[in-house]
């Protein structure tokens, strides 16, 4: 930042409180900008402003637990997304984090990056807050609600149902009955010739016509 007769420097992580990539998107090469000096290094003849500083941090004077109460369901925008998860502004300058292990109930999840993109609107559930911290746990997958509720009855023993399979193993395929809901049909229950190779006859994303032999939607198994 030019101040006339010497420049000075705004670290990035000294722009916003909230998510730095956007407001590093929202700056331009010729804008003005009223800025804080938070160090001044005489020795060296460097200044170091900062923008964020003008205002309070957000999650002071705010009352985030009321605002945002645990277990409430709240709506915001990806502002963020990274290997273990995603980032999303929920409003007032709050930021809470979605872990890829709260993003929905498959265990065979893409990345994260080909489910989602910047800027999107998305429902959670707050799940914890830390205010020492400032940090808030979100979960993505409880606001979509459980697929396993109701699975006895939706997946009665005897019932057919058409599936994908997800995964094959030695002890037998693990099959995709819809999103969230896997069950397992053990090697002695598929038609394999004798010598034949579970990976021969299998392959993941092969589709497949499945009988419901037990379930068990408190254990989440099938």
């Amino acid at each position: 930042v030019n101040l006339g007769s010497v420049d000075g420097l705004i670290h990035k992580k000294d722009i916003s409180w909230g998510n730095i990539k956007n407001s590093l998107d929202s700056l331009n090469v010729g804008d003005k900008v009223t800025a804080k000096i938070i160090k001044h290094d005489i020795e060296n003849n460097k200044i170091s402003l900062s923008i964020k500083h003008l205002t309070p941090h957000p999650w002071e004077g705010l009352n985030v637990v009321a605002v945002y109460p645990v277990d409430s369901k709240q709506v915001g925008i990806i502002s963020n997304i990274v290997d273990y998860g995603l980032f999303v502004d929920l409003g007032k300058g709050i930021e809470g984090l979605v872990h890829k292990s709260e993003i929905n109930y498959d265990r065979g999840l893409p990345s994260v990056s080909e489910l989602f993109h910047i800027g999107q609107q998305i429902e959670v559930v707050v799940l914890n807050i830390d205010t020492d911290a400032r940090r808030m746990s979100l979960s993505l997958k409880q606001a979509l609600g459980d697929p396993w509720r109701g699975a006895n009855s939706k997946y009665a023993p005897g019932k057919v149902f058409n599936g994908k399979i997800n995964n094959v193993t030695d002890f037998g395929i693990f099959v995709c009955m819809e999103q969230g809901i896997e069950g397992l049909i053990r090697i002695n229950e598929l038609s394999l010739n004798e010598g034949d190779s579970i990976y021969n006859a299998f392959s993941s994303q092969d589709k497949i016509t499945v009988e419901v032999l037990n379930v068990n939607e408190n254990e989440r198994r099938m």
